[in-house]
């Protein structure tokens, strides 16, 4: 099986091998906690969600427990759980650049929509 993923116009794949290495990295990187709330996590969770045009890249995914990951389903783009997700992945070192080229797919949001006034804002 393959994954694939497009951001800023180029695309990327990995094997079944490499996906599971980075599951492995994020939740180390987590120990084995939710981004979110802190309870023991058992999903990977897309920061900015694939109907919403984020990318299926490590720098996009968190750990999360199963409840906080449902409950984004409903409230997926809410700034607070969007902060919590991108800090968490500063934290472990990851890289916010692809953020610079995402538009949200429904045209509703946009990086300036999502940097004022966050502690992410400026990194990449």
């Amino acid at each position: 099986m393959r994954y694939r993923a497009r951001v800023n116009g180029k695309h990327y794949r990995a094997s079944t091998a490499t996906a599971e290495k980075i599951a492995l990295r994020i939740v180390e990187a987590s120990n084995g906690r939710c981004v979110y709330c802190g309870e023991p996590g058992h999903t990977i969770d897309h920061i900015v969600p694939h109907r919403r045009g984020g990318p299926n890249i490590e720098d996009n995914k968190v750990l999360a427990c199963r409840r906080c990951n449902c409950h984004r389903k409903r409230c997926s783009m809410d700034l607070r759980w969007l902060t919590m997700g991108f800090q968490a992945v500063l934290r472990r070192g990851g890289d916010l650049g692809w953020l610079k080229g995402w538009r949200d797919v429904s045209g509703d949001l946009s990086l300036g929509d999502l940097t004022g006034g966050h502690p992410w804002q400026g990194r990449d």
